[in-house]
């Protein structure tokens, strides 16, 4: 997405492949199945998609339909040729800025996305948490990086301090509970999600030889709270 001074164009240049929903992928997508498991179709808005994992098996397995958006114009044309296979007008893809949803309000039961907002700062954080809400009738889905998971954040402050972090500008976050409530979203629920194999992985970041730098300043208790922060919100009424 936009506001971002990583270049998601080259970070998406290798294209999409679709494996098996594991780890905090799974997480998310039996999380979204709970929230519908009593209606026979639900409609998504997935808004910053990226390679649109969850989004596939959504497509997949449940046979929702699914509007995939990203500003990523290399996102476009990878997403276009991965999904070629789904059929034709399960799906619609779309080029666009979460910052300006080109939706009428309440038009998804359903606007989610995971890895988008803490790309943004400040202000248009909270612009595209508004345009979210707009335009969802029901429920709003977002996963960031959890600023509670102390290994996760050790990794990314040594990393950008060594020039070796590829991600742009990163803001986790603690809660959302009160920048959805100003919007008159309720939360249900908001946990962290990842597991230990997710922490693993950012520690795999570093290098072999710098590794222990981290370690040492973990306790057992800080691998307990993993590094994506799932929050859910309902609109009431």
């Amino acid at each position: 997405m936009a506001s971002t001074d990583a270049d998601w164009d080259e970070l998406w240049r290798q294209g999409f492949k679709y494996g098996p929903l594991d780890g905090w992928a799974r997480e998310i997508f039996l999380a979204i199945g709970e929230l519908f498991k009593d209606a026979d179709s639900a409609s998504v808005l997935s808004a910053g998609c990226g390679r649109g994992l969850v989004d596939y098996w959504i497509l997949q397995a449940l046979g929702w339909h699914v509007t995939l958006l990203d500003n990523s114009m290399q996102c476009i044309r990878n997403l276009k040729e991965s999904l070629g296979k789904v059929e034709a007008g399960r799906y619609e893809i779309v080029h666009g800025s979460i910052l300006e949803l080109q939706f009428p309000g309440r038009s998804f039961d359903l606007v989610w996305n995971e890895g988008v907002l803490e790309h943004f700062h400040e202000a248009d954080y909270r612009q595209a948490l508004r345009e979210m809400v707009r335009v969802t009738r029901r429920y709003v889905l977002i996963d960031v990086p959890n600023a509670n998971c102390r290994p996760y954040v050790l990794v990314k402050e040594w990393l950008e301090a060594h020039g070796k972090w590829s991600w742009g500008y990163e803001q986790p976050r603690a809660s959302l509970r009160r920048d959805l409530e100003d919007l008159g979203v309720r939360l249900l629920s908001e946990k962290s999600i990842g597991g230990r194999r997710t922490i693993m992985n950012y520690l795999d970041m570093l290098p072999d030889e710098n590794r222990h730098e981290i370690l040492d300043r973990l306790e057992p208790g800080d691998f307990e709270t993993f590094p994506h922060l799932l929050t859910i919100g309902v609109l009431d009424g």
